[in-house]
């Protein structure tokens, strides 16, 4: 499976905040649009950085109660790690987890076509082992095998 085809099914709508914003503005896009991260880049279209939440926690203590004001070019991320439409979705799970990250942008001809998360990357494998493409057939459940998880008693 490829990054094409979670694309194809959440869409490549991509919200993005120029380098001047400020971390409040960013936190406020961030919470309404329930996302994780937001791709930061100029009025060209080109790619700046990425913001994750993990970005602004971590800038808190350094920053303390002047973060709000600070450019979100400050903390953000700049060196960007990116897949392509035809990268697999195993290849992204390879890079998310080497490089401890959860958002990855998908980047076609110079230009941003999404953004892919590990719970989009989870989510597809997921999709795909209860569709029996992975794995073979089975007729597991997807919470079986889990620990903790409860099965109704018939």
């Amino acid at each position: 499976m490829d990054i094409k085809a979670i694309l194809d099914l959440k869409g490549d709508f991509v919200i993005t905040i120029p380098p001047e914003a400020t971390i409040d503005e960013a936190a406020e896009i961030l919470a309404e649009n329930y996302i994780g991260a937001i791709v930061v880049a100029d009025g060209a279209g080109q790619i700046a950085g990425i913001l994750s939440e993990r970005d602004i926690a971590v800038a808190l203590p350094r920053y303390g109660s002047e973060l709000g004001e600070t450019k979100d070019s400050e903390i953000m991320t700049s060196y960007i790690l990116f897949c392509t439409k035809e990268t697999t979705v195993k290849q992204v799970l390879d890079i998310m987890v080497t490089n401890a990250i959860r958002h990855l942008p998908v980047v076609e001809n110079d230009q941003l076509k999404g953004v892919i998360s590990l719970r989009d990357v989870v989510g597809s494998w997921l999709g795909a082992i209860t569709n029996g493409e992975i794995g073979g057939e089975t007729d597991a459940k997807p919470h079986d095998g889990l620990l903790g998880a409860t099965q109704d008693a018939a």
